[in-house]
Formats: structure tokens, C-alpha cells, sequence
């Protein structure tokens, strides 16, 4: 009888800590289809914590940063090639990436298909301080967030604003004022479940492609590649107007104007052997510098080091 009530305290007291270790939903406080977030917090501490894992939950892509360091080996902590929703979590040591004053997590994360989602992300960071205590921060109102520099189209690409400034949105100092308060959603997650049918979710760069060649039709530039590829295409331009619009196949670029500046997806992947660029009237295929694609793979959970 006494081993029987010790087994069930025990289980009681499992149940109640996976419970209050839920993590909670935070959104945008205007969730639209298309719009890519940025969320933030900063954590203040007396002393560098002993160890310390982040365990993040996404219905949509997510890459993942801790005092601007990216928490995975890969590309990115956690993407989708699909139309789906379903949550999936990751969970990351970052022991070796805290400091002793403050730590800023970071997230940007963008909408799996063009979709309104109350549902974005869910966080949370635990450890143990110096002294041996355990701590968990579970994502809530305090985070902060502000739309990216950056959308989905209806044909599932992005569109990049480069004259919106993106630096340094995952750093510890901000402009406060272009930020607003976290909206918190209802329900909770599963700690650390991740579904059965859920994609390996990890990018790696395998190598750098150039095209071999390009054709010129009309206003337009067919960049050649021989083989196909699989990955993201990067774009050095030069002496672009402010506000000039140019294409990249389905990705659209707005330009700064600064002397160089990089185009380049975040989450958008291509698959093909070609790629077709044009741009508004001012486009000059003298503006394009360099166009290479960056192929990537997925990488298994066996084979990721966190």
C-alpha cells in the first residue's frame, strides 16, 4: 500500500510539472496571411546560468537566435515544405551561449502557407542557476514582436523589403519604439512533443552554385544553371534605385539604393535549373553583381548536433 501511494505522488507530481511547463502560445496582437514576425525578450540575470536548454513550438518556419548566435548548426532551426500547421518543437542546449549580464532570445518566424494563425509560437527557456535552482520563463505579454522585412506571397514565396531596415532586430539593444507587446493565445502546448509525421526540419548548405550562362529576352535575364538544384537563390546588386523592384523567378526584391546590397529568400526555396530576373523600368542587368544559388539538404535529428 505505502509503495502504491509513493508511485502515484510521483506520477502526480510528473503530470503536474509537464502541466505547468505548457509552454503558452504568443502571436502578433494582428496576425495577417502573409506577414513574417520578428519576437524578442531579453532576460536579465545576477550571473551566468549553470546550463540551460530553449525549447521552441512553431505552426509555421522559425530560426532561432540567442544573443544573435543561431541555436542550431543548420540553416534553419526549424522549416516546412509543406501546407501544414501542425505544431512541431525543437529543443536546444545554449548553455554555451549565455552570458553572465543579460540573454536575448530571438525568433523570426513566418506563416507555414498564407494563412491567419492566432497560434505563432511558444517558448520556453529553463536551466538551473549557479546555486543548483531550477527557472523556466514560459513566453507570455512581456515578449516583444514587430513584422519582418519580409511576406509570403499566394504562390508561396517572399517578398523582401530591402529599405526596411532588418539589423539588429536579434540583438540585446533595440529601438523599443518600433516594437509593441506579444499577444497571448489560448491553450497550451505539449512540452517537448513533436508529432510522428512531422518533417526533419533541418537545413544544411551543401555547396555554392554560379550559373553557367544566361540569355538575354527583351527586358528579361534566363540565368542557367545545367543541373537542377534545390536551395536559395543570393543576389549581389549594385547601383539600384530606391524602391526598384526586381524579380528573382517568384521572389520579389525592393531595393535600397545603398552602393551594394543582397537580395536573398529567407524561407522560399527553388527547385529548377534555371532562373528568370526582371525588374520595374529602371532594372539593368549591369545592376546584377553576382547571382549564385546556395544548395541545401535536409538534415535527419540523428545527424544534427545541438
Amino acid at each position: 500500500m505505502k509503495h502504491s501511494l509513493l508511485l502515484w505522488l510521483a506520477l502526480w507530481a510528473v503530470g503536474t510539472q509537464a502541466q505547468e511547463f505548457g509552454a503558452r502560445w504568443i502571436s502578433h496582437p494582428m496576425p495577417d496571411s502573409v506577414s513574417q514576425i520578428w519576437f524578442r525578450k531579453t532576460f536579465v540575470s545576477k550571473e551566468r546560468p549553470l546550463m540551460a536548454q530553449l525549447t521552441v513550438t512553431s505552426t509555421g518556419c522559425l530560426d532561432v537566435y540567442v544573443n544573435e548566435c543561431n541555436v542550431s548548426n543548420t540553416l534553419i532551426s526549424l522549416n516546412r515544405h509543406a501546407p501544414s500547421d501542425v505544431p512541431i518543437t525543437r529543443t536546444f542546449d545554449i548553455s554555451h551561449l549565455l552570458r553572465s549580464d543579460s540573454n536575448t532570445i530571438a525568433l523570426w518566424y513566418a506563416p507555414s502557407y498564407p494563412h491567419i494563425e492566432h497560434h505563432q509560437v511558444a517558448v520556453v527557456y529553463s536551466g538551473k542557476d549557479r546555486q543548483g535552482r531550477n527557472f523556466a520563463h514560459l513566453s507570455d505579454e512581456s515578449w516583444l514582436c514587430r513584422p519582418a522585412n519580409r511576406t509570403l506571397d499566394f504562390c508561396g514565396s517572399e517578398a523582401q523589403d530591402g529599405y526596411t531596415d532588418s539589423a539588429p532586430w536579434n540583438a540585446t539593444s533595440v529601438h523599443i519604439a518600433l516594437w509593441q507587446g506579444a499577444k497571448k493565445g489560448r491553450g497550451h502546448t505539449e512540452y517537448g512533443k513533436i508529432p510522428r509525421d512531422a518533417p526533419a526540419g533541418q537545413e544544411r548548405a551543401i555547396r555554392i552554385r554560379t550559373p553557367k550562362y544566361f540569355d538575354l529576352v527583351g527586358d528579361s535575364i534566363y540565368y542557367e544553371f545545367g543541373e537542377p538544384f534545390y536551395g536559395f537563390l543570393r543576389a549581389t546588386l549594385r547601383d539600384c534605385k530606391k524602391g526598384e523592384v526586381i524579380h528573382f523567378g517568384n521572389f520579389e526584391y525592393i531595393c535600397n539604393g545603398k552602393t551594394d546590397e543582397q537580395a536573398f529568400p529567407k524561407f522560399a526555396r527553388f527547385f529548377g535549373k534555371r532562373i528568370l530576373v526582371y525588374g520595374d523600368k529602371w532594372f539593368k542587368r549591369e545592376q546584377i553583381q553576382r547571382l549564385e544559388i546556395v544548395e541545401v539538404t535536409i538534415v535527419n535529428d540523428s545527424e544534427t548536433n545541438y
